[in-house]
């Protein structure tokens, strides 16, 4: 059996504000057997040059395993700390890495901050 898993912005209120502190993004399980998923996120920046950095965030996560039968949903909650360090205008990428089936998955959704 292959796990497949879908990846979206949670809200679609594409592009946000730059003083946005937390976007939220859907994982779907459509694997036909029950997913587990953590809360540990990566997210990258493209910078004017065209290639794409890591943005700092919060390194410490909660280690737990959320449960998805097949055809739910569940949330993954990502934080920006514009206080801390004050994101620039434009593309954003958020990185969720997974195994599936014994198998390394990178799943991704693009966001833009105005």
């Amino acid at each position: 059996c292959t796990a497949t898993a879908a990846f979206t912005n949670y809200n679609r209120k594409n592009p946000y504000p730059l003083g946005t502190t937390e976007i939220r993004f859907t994982i779907t399980n459509h694997s036909g057997e029950e997913f587990v998923y953590g809360e540990a996120y990566s997210i990258t920046a493209q910078g004017a040059d065209g290639n794409w950095f890591v943005v700092p965030t919060d390194c410490s996560f909660t280690a737990i395993g959320h449960v998805l039968s097949d055809g739910q949903s569940g949330t993954i909650t990502a934080h920006l700390f514009p206080d801390i360090l004050p994101n620039k205008p434009g593309v954003y990428r958020f990185f969720y890495e997974d195994n599936i089936d014994g198998n390394k998955v990178l799943l991704m959704a693009t966001f833009e901050l105005k």
